[in-house]
């Protein structure tokens, strides 16, 4: 006759908890998404918050934007251009990889180094992409009466404002790359997750 069988007791269940590391994995995957929530409310300078997100509200394309940035977009947030620039940096190089050559065989016969490398061909491009889109996305909240504020030299404004527009898809950038490597799933994906996540009550309570 076949033995029944044991179920787990709480303290075997604690111990492969302790013994797997997925406490200290959760709990710093938290820390870093409470990091990048940090970083979605502090604003950009010189910026009316208020008046962008009622002409967002009112778009649909900014809205379904604003939805992956978990709100960052909106109040216009030194976070504002979320995951998006990593993303997109990470498909075109992907591709790209596919049709040059070498870029082709550091991804599959030069191992680690050459994922590596690909890595960092990435994060550079990442950095290019959000000068761009930072740039363009100044240039059309120029274009909206009463968005801009600042008193500051207009060229200094917009050049400090590219910057730190700039360092904030770096930092989302970072968070999502230390997600994958010490937390739980990746990185992109959990920041996606979550950025949607808090948009929920926000569309329930614009719906009901």
């Amino acid at each position: 006759m076949a033995q029944g069988i044991k179920m787990p007791t709480t303290e075997d269940l604690m111990s492969m908890w302790n013994a797997s590391g997925l406490k200290q994995k959760i709990l710093f995957t938290f820390a870093m998404i409470a990091v990048w929530r940090f970083g979605v409310l502090m604003p950009l300078y010189g910026i009316n918050n208020e008046v962008f997100k009622n002409i967002a509200s009112g778009n649909n394309i900014v809205g379904f934007l604003d939805l992956f940035s978990g709100g960052a977009l909106s109040d216009v947030s030194i976070l504002a251009l979320g995951i998006g620039p990593f993303i997109t940096s990470s498909i075109i190089v992907q591709l790209v990889s596919v049709v040059i050559p070498a870029l082709e065989k550091l991804q599959k016969e030069e191992g680690e180094a050459g994922r590596r490398k690909l890595s960092q061909y990435t994060r550079v491009f990442t950095v290019i992409l959000a000068i761009f889109q930072s740039f363009i996305f100044m240039l059309y909240l120029h274009h909206l009466p009463g968005t801009v504020i600042s008193t500051v030299n207009p060229y200094v404004f917009y050049a400090s404002s590219i910057c730190a527009l700039t360092a904030g898809a770096v930092l989302v950038m970072w968070i999502s790359e230390l997600i994958t490597e010490r937390g739980i799933g990746n990185g992109a994906s959990m920041i996606i997750f979550w950025g949607i996540l808090s948009r929920i009550p926000v569309y329930v309570k614009s719906t009901a």
